[in-house]
């Protein structure tokens, strides 16, 4: 298994770089020895071949070896969006990370009516959800990790949601996933979910929401938190559109 680290700037081939305490603290984790050959990633699709050579207190040192030759693609074809509601806790965190597991491209952190998150607060975990969702592309071998936007009003986004084929909201006994899905023609390639927060969104949300032009769908006879919502239903658009399903469409 590679051994995976991130940097934040483009290093440069013989460079020696120092690498962070969190650099440090994965390096603890993956039980990296001195001499031992890993890869540097910038979240943004470079990766590079590096050595550990040395660890400090709060960093450890690697010299870059040479760029990474381009491997198999983890990225989807499927390009997939969540909108996803406030939540408590580490509850939000949890959706960044299976969404990024999963292949979602970008994040935008929406506060609903009844979301129990204060939308200012949000904004400033945002260096926190960055770090979520490098760390959780770091893990899964991405070398691209997913975009995490400001936090921004559900009127605001359910007027103006973003451009997608597939535009979805995520609502408990509305029709299944599948009936809203194309059985043929043309795969869609773009796709969004919007997922409501614990309370679940009002009356009013979801009129600006179809009038946005979203489509409401459910995921069967049983009420998903709203961590594990948007997760599966990516887990079914990969399946079908993306990597999920062998070969892609």
């Amino acid at each position: 298994m590679t051994r995976r680290l991130h940097v934040d700037a483009t290093p440069e081939v013989g460079a020696t770089l120092r690498l962070g305490p969190e650099a440090r603290r994965h390096g603890r984790v993956l039980r990296l020895g001195r001499g031992e050959r890993l890869v540097l990633f910038d979240g943004r699709g470079g990766e590079w071949e590096a050595e550990l050579l040395a660890w400090d207190r709060d960093s450890l040192s690697v010299r870059v070896l040479s760029r990474a030759e381009p491997g198999p693609t983890r990225e989807s074809p499927l390009r997939l969006e969540i909108a996803q509601g406030l939540a408590r806790g580490g509850r939000f965190e949890e959706a960044l990370q299976a969404g990024t597991e999963l292949g979602v491209a970008a994040f935008h952190p929406v506060a609903f009516e009844r979301s129990a998150v204060d939308p200012g607060a949000g904004s400033l975990r945002a260096s926190r959800w960055e770090a979520v969702t490098r760390e959780a592309a770091r893990q899964c071998g991405r070398a691209v990790a997913p975009t995490v936007s400001v936090p921004r009003p559900a009127r605001d986004l359910l007027a103006h949601p973003p451009g997608a084929d597939l535009r979805l909201l995520l609502v408990p006994g509305a029709p299944p996933l599948g009936s809203a899905l194309p059985s043929g023609g043309t795969p869609p390639r773009t796709a969004l979910l919007v997922v409501g927060p614990e309370g679940g969104i009002t009356a009013e949300e979801r009129d600006a929401a179809r009038r946005g032009g979203l489509v409401e769908v459910g995921l069967g006879p049983r009420v998903l938190r709203t961590e594990h919502a948007g997760a599966a239903a990516a887990a079914v658009l990969q399946y079908l559109f993306g990597d999920l399903g062998g070969e892609p469409p």
